[in-house]
């Protein structure tokens, strides 16, 4: 079960607020989980945390940008944009950063990925042009 809350952070001199998905207690963590997004670094790296602000551990550690984490239903992967392929793209990785794997490869922007209730599909959108007879929703590889 996923429930939303906006946090806000004190970062140096900045002060970082987003919606991060919040995973109960179901999943692959004993303790819920908060994944975000911070530019710390310079570029974009998702991070994960417990609610209580303990146990801090950057997921993607990559030069290109990483952003809009996603929790699949179980609480095992997250789906998450990156930019290492040049351009945004829809990618999936395990809950401890092992595994990143891209699932869209496109020269338009594909953002915002959101698991179905089941863990099977990845909804996002993106600025491609709909191809007749496609949905742009299938089964994950």
């Amino acid at each position: 079960m996923m429930r939303f809350k906006k946090t806000c952070r004190t970062l140096g001199s900045s002060i970082l607020c987003a919606a991060a998905g919040v995973l109960l207690a179901a999943g692959a963590y004993a303790e819920p989980k908060i994944s975000f997004t911070s530019t710390r670094d310079i570029n974009g790296e998702i991070y994960s945390m417990d609610t209580d602000g303990s146990d801090e551990t950057n997921l993607t550690n990559h030069v290109d940008s990483d952003s809009y984490s996603a929790w699949s239903p179980d609480g095992t992967q997250l789906a998450f944009v990156s930019e290492r392929d040049g351009n945004p793209e829809i990618y999936k990785m395990n809950a401890d950063g092992s595994g990143p794997t891209r699932l869209t490869d496109s020269g338009s922007n594909d953002l915002s990925p959101a698991w179905s209730p089941d863990g099977t599909l990845i909804a996002f959108s993106t600025y491609r042009s709909c191809v007749s007879g496609h949905s742009g929703a299938g089964p994950l590889q």
